[in-house]
């Protein structure tokens, strides 16, 4: 790549300022109207308006070495054109970036036919922006403490006189090999959200000044009473957004000069003093306060490790004015409160922007079943609140990359998405952040962790991605750093299994006593798919078909003891149903195995209603399921006939959530936790496999699928799988004849290649298309 033409830098002062603020503006002239190409890279957190319209936001995260910039095209009218952008830069390390170690900088270029437009760079560091000394949580950077008063208004518009302005200061990253970011763009969506109440009141307040909150507590918005009995010293509104997302809101108002308009955010509203999951400590009290009458929004993230303070602090310049933050936060509810005479504040505009890489689902799924249809679109929620430039963890309490996500996420993308490439993005991102011993990161690329179990799960998600997408040049790319990152377990490997090292995650809850075994359970998995990969790109899988052979025969004889004693007890829930997935298990004791584990399901909360709930992460019990270990246990249970107690198990526990006013999968079943996480709607893509009956396989070539069709005793189903990275989509309907007969109807709108039970060759299928399907041992076959 041509590193020539980039412009822009950083700040002039040379010394390192953690939240600072810089402001950016370059101008440029066309003498035509002219299709023109913007590229641009910023960091830590920067927003970008052309001609004074908003544009973009970023950077997409990325790990020291491997940065890319975001391309943009534009039609533009002869003229001078502007751009600008404010640029945050924090100085810590968070999930998404390593701002401790990686510059704050801004760099742009502009191209019209392939050719550099010459940009003139100006730059002024924003005083308004304060240096709060508060972060949002361990795993964020600072609140944003803004006194509007000193930012030079309307700075972003293409007439502003900025010829006070200082030319930027070189940046390192000048000389980076900065690559462009082969991903879709992040979008944002403006809607209204719903007002459900408002009110006057009263308590303290800071202006311009630094905080002073050592303690959660001591945050001031907890200490304010919303429903005054004395004179009210301000206004507050809360709002329902709908469900959680991350976004930020844009409200303009007219309020006098120095008021104080702050902004919080949470998942769910509070009536009652907040416990630290890890502690079990009260860290914010309002007893006295008017809470338990109206719950309200808290702006502390639950599980967040340490302090939280999910808010914005803005001093008003005086008039009409829109606030608005730069960095979006995650929530379900929205509260803004202002400090001022509430007989002069006007409310004139509230809006909420959402951030998504994805919109409306172009998949979807109907099985005459209101309570599945509801549990697939939780799903869905629950993704497009988890997506931007990564699928991330959870849009509030962190938004990090994890490895574990990336593995079952990729199939409900897949369920309502054409675009899968953030995958991609998220498996190359966990190889460059690898230990030096090869250990691929379980997350990354900020605020790196190592999990033994999610390095084993790295190399099952480069097999699967190529089953979705047929991308065989990742499996290349890739190898070598499969081959290191198994090298790790090998060394491992001992006479009972692989030996635990690292965080050997299995489940929260998971009793510790069996980790050896589940961990040994994914590595064989791993070695079972690294003898697949070697033979698809011509490398030797010998050593993997000698390791994947070793460590089976070591796992057989757990089980087999298992076996004799029959007492499936004894190896766990978890071990059971990955020793079920892997078939170890005798076809002679399998009906006993899968009877433990529906025992075990059903005698869990929330199926059992008087069993323990996983309250926090501390707790370790075996009478727990959690919606992330449905990926493992329900697929094997649906390939051996168990569908119909699946499916119970879909209106039962995740609409236990739905029950509960959720508009998003929470995290566990119990409310402590997140009440967004998309590694918790794994039903979404079962039920589009199974229920609708298709998966890509495009590992077999372009445009295959698999039937996979096994829909116990629903009756009938239609919706849309998604072609993967294209467009359009295979419309499918079908109807049950008898209890084992099923017409079964596709509507492509290209040739696919259908690969079914029963069938040596696949069908080509062309337009509308309908097959007779016959059930044999729980698979349905051509009749």
């Amino acid at each position: 790549m041509n590193r020539d033409n980039w412009q822009g830098g950083w700040l002039l002062s040379s010394v390192k300022k953690p939240d600072e603020y810089g402001a950016f503006r370059g101008a440029f002239k066309l003498d035509a109207a002219a299709n023109v190409r913007i590229e641009l890279i910023g960091t830590h957190w920067f927003n970008v308006w052309l001609d004074g319209q908003f544009l973009t936001e970023g950077p997409a995260r990325f790990p020291m070495g491997h940065a890319e910039y975001e391309t943009i095209e534009r039609h533009l009218p002869a003229g001078i054109h502007s751009l600008a952008a404010l640029v945050h830069s924090q100085g810590v390390s968070t999930r998404t970036l390593h701002a401790d170690v990686i510059p704050p900088f801004f760099l742009c270029r502009v191209y019209v036919d392939d050719k550099p437009v010459e940009l003139s760079w100006k730059c002024l560091r924003m005083d308004g922006y304060k240096a709060s000394g508060v972060l949002i949580s361990p795993q964020f950077a600072w609140i944003e403490w803004a006194d509007t008063r000193e930012i030079p208004i309307n700075w972003q518009s293409p007439k502003f006189d900025d010829s006070s302005w200082a030319a930027p200061a070189a940046s390192p990253a000048e000389v980076w090999d900065l690559q462009p970011l082969n991903i879709g763009h992040v979008q944002n969506f403006s809607f209204k959200p719903k007002l459900i109440h408002k009110g006057t009141l009263t308590g303290p307040f800071e202006g311009a000044e630094a905080p002073h909150w050592p303690l959660e507590g001591d945050v001031s918005w907890y200490k304010r009473i919303l429903h005054p009995t004395e004179k009210a010293t301000g206004v507050w509104r809360r709002y329902d957004t709908g469900k959680v997302r991350l976004g930020r809101p844009s409200f303009t108002m007219d309020v006098p000069s120095g008021s104080v308009v702050e902004f919080a955010y949470s998942e769910t509203l509070t009536e009652k003093p907040i416990y630290d999951g890890y502690t079990h400590k009260i860290v914010a009290d309002f007893s006295g306060a008017d809470w338990e009458k109206d719950p309200r929004v808290a702006p502390y993230i639950p599980l967040s490790g340490g302090l939280s303070r999910n808010m914005d602090h803005f001093i008003a310049r005086g008039g009409r004015q829109t606030f608005i933050p730069l960095t979006p936060k995650g929530g379900r509810y929205l509260e803004v409160h202002i400090q001022a005479d509430p007989a002069v504040v006007k409310f004139i505009k509230a809006e909420y922007i959402e951030r998504s890489y994805f919109a409306e689902p172009v998949g979807n799924l109907d099985c005459g079943d209101k309570t599945l249809n509801d549990v697939w679109t939780l799903g869905i929620n629950t993704l497009r609140a988890c997506a931007e430039d990564a699928v991330i963890d959870n849009p509030t309490r962190e938004r990090g990359q994890w490895t574990g996500d990336v593995l079952l996420s990729m199939f409900i993308t897949a369920a309502g998405y054409n675009d899968l490439r953030l995958f991609k993005r998220g498996i190359r991102q966990s190889a460059f952040c690898a230990q030096p011993d090869g250990l691929v990161a379980g997350l990354n690329p900020g605020g790196e962790a190592y999990l033994s179990t999610y390095s084993a799960q790295w190399v099952t998600s480069v097999l699967n991605y190529y089953d979705l997408t047929g991308d065989r040049n990742l499996l290349d790319e890739m190898y070598l750093y499969s081959v290191r990152n198994l090298d790790v377990f090998v060394k491992q490997l001992g006479d009972k299994g692989i030996e635990p090292f690292a965080w050997g995650f299995v489940d929260w809850g998971f009793p510790d006593k069996f980790t050896r075994t589940a961990l040994s359970l994914h590595v064989l998995e791993a070695f079972r798919n690294m003898v697949r990969w070697c033979k698809v790109i011509g490398k030797d899988a010998e050593p993997y078909n000698a390791l994947s052979a070793r460590l089976e025969d070591i796992l057989r004889k757990q089980i087999g003891l298992q076996v004799e004693s029959g007492k499936w007890e004894d190896f766990g829930y978890h071990c059971t149903v990955l020793a079920l997935r892997a078939h170890l298990i005798s076809a002679p004791a399998v009906p006993s195995a899968i009877e433990f584990i529906r025992t075990h399901i059903l005698n869990c909360f929330p199926n059992n209603p008087n069993a323990p709930q996983l309250a926090d992460p501390s707790i370790s019990n075996s009478q727990l399921i959690t919606p992330y270990f449905a990926y493992y246990t329900f697929p094997p249970l649906i390939e051996y006939g168990e569908m119909d107690f699946v499916l119970d198990q879909y209106r039962t526990c995740w609409g236990w959530g739905i029950k509960n006013g959720l508009t998003t999968q929470p995290e566990v079943f119990n409310l402590n936790w997140s009440h967004c996480h998309a590694w918790a709607s794994s039903p979404t893509a079962q039920l589009t496999k199974y229920v609708l009956g298709l998966l890509p396989q495009y590992s077999s070539g372009e445009n295959h699928f698999a039937l996979y069709l096994n829909p116990g005793s629903l009756k009938q189903a239609f919706g849309r799988i998604p072609f993967p990275n294209s467009s359009g989509v295979i419309k499918i309907e079908w109807k049950r004849n008898t209890d084992s007969s099923i017409t079964y109807s596709i509507d492509t709108p290209r040739p696919v290649r259908l690969h079914l039970t029963g069938s040596d060759e696949p069908v080509l299928i062309k337009g509308k298309h309908s097959v007779h399907l016959i059930e044999r041992h729980f698979k349905w076959c051509l009749g």
